[in-house]
């Protein structure tokens, strides 16, 4: 329950000061937000004549990144 109640208060504090970051046209994991509107504005996208739609999962990103040369970057700044 305390575990919980942590978090919780942590993702209070934190939300809007990330949520503020997020451009416009992010839709994951953000909320209020939803798949069916992220495929609305894709479908207004595509009859606003784009001929590219982009979709960028970063879940693995990190998995990728060589930890050693990111934790020299961080010890010389």
């Amino acid at each position: 329950m305390l575990t919980r109640t942590l978090q919780q208060s942590i993702v209070q504090i934190l939300t809007p000061i990330f949520e503020a970051e997020f451009q416009e046209n992010s839709y994951g994991f953000r909320p209020g937000r939803s798949r069916g509107q992220a495929i609305f504005k894709l479908i207004e996208y595509l009859n606003a004549g784009y001929a590219w739609i982009v979709d960028i999962d970063m879940e693995k990103f990190f998995d990728n990144v060589p930890q050693d040369k990111l934790m020299s970057w961080q010890s010389n700044p």
